[in-house]
């Protein structure tokens, strides 16, 4: 009798095929030497715990939270089979600045979650109405500490094409040893400013699909928002390899500013 598996367990199932855990460990650490990190550090997007909990099973204290509750429960129950059961938090970015002024010297906010800022599964209403973004980035701004930073990544859609198209097939087996297989078609329309991610996964016998599309945000377009929600740089980073199309930000908030 096949069983089918929750959302959640199919997003974990895919990034166990397609993202390396071991570059987003090592992004991190080498991220924070670099900036000097020494207190507080937050996940503001962990979803199923994917890379956060490697970390925390090195010794990297990390609070975590997400805007998805079903996400969370995920979360938790791969972060106590992990055995480093940790409490995450239900918060919207939004709602950061006010649950946290001014205490993390380092927010994560990684795995293209930027670009499904208010987006549903099927569409966009405005891809070139970025008030809603800016709003997210302002509570994520008044979290950090002066001096702080935000890291972000997003796919960097290259080229000129007005409309790209990205598809992939990888395999690879779960700890279980079911094996896997994902087809993922990737489509970015530059005129309607919209980004299609599409996966078909079979799971031994079981398939699955999902679709959800995002708006295109591009390195100039995702300044923009920082710098008018607060931050006084923005500069890219290394990404580590863990997406091929991914490009890795790091945002500073002022050590001068107090508001």
């Amino acid at each position: 009798m096949k069983t089918e598996l929750h959302p959640a367990e199919v997003l974990d199932a895919y990034l166990h095929v397609c993202t390396d855990s071991a570059a987003f460990v090592d992004q991190f650490v080498g991220l924070a030497g670099e900036l000097e990190i020494r207190g507080p550090v937050l996940d503001c997007a962990v979803g199923t715990g994917f890379g956060t909990i490697e970390l925390l099973k090195l010794g990297h204290s990390i609070v975590c939270s997400d805007g998805s509750a079903e996400m969370l429960k995920r979360f938790s129950a791969n972060s106590d089979a992990a055995g480093v059961p940790a409490k995450p938090l239900l918060l919207r970015w939004n709602e950061l600045a006010h649950a946290f002024p001014q205490v993390f010297e380092l927010i994560l906010c990684r795995g293209n979650s930027l670009a499904y800022a208010d987006a549903g599964d099927s569409r966009v209403d405005d891809p070139s109405d970025f008030t809603s973004l800016v709003e997210h980035l302002s509570g994520m701004y008044g979290a950090i500490k002066p001096g702080g930073y935000l890291f972000v990544d997003f796919p960097v859609e290259e080229g000129s094409e007005e409309v790209s198209v990205r598809r992939s097939v990888r395999t690879g087996a779960l700890d279980d040893a079911r094996p896997v297989e994902v087809v993922e078609v990737i489509e970015a329309n530059r005129h309607s400013g919209q980004r299609v991610w599409s996966v078909a996964m079979t799971i031994s016998e079981s398939e699955y699909t999902f679709e959800r599309v995002s708006r295109i945000l591009g390195a100039e377009q995702l300044t923009v928002a920082l710098l008018e929600a607060g931050f006084s740089e923005v500069r890219r980073v290394n990404d580590s390899g863990i997406r091929d199309h991914y490009g890795s930000f790091v945002a500073v908030r002022s050590a001068t500013t107090t508001g």
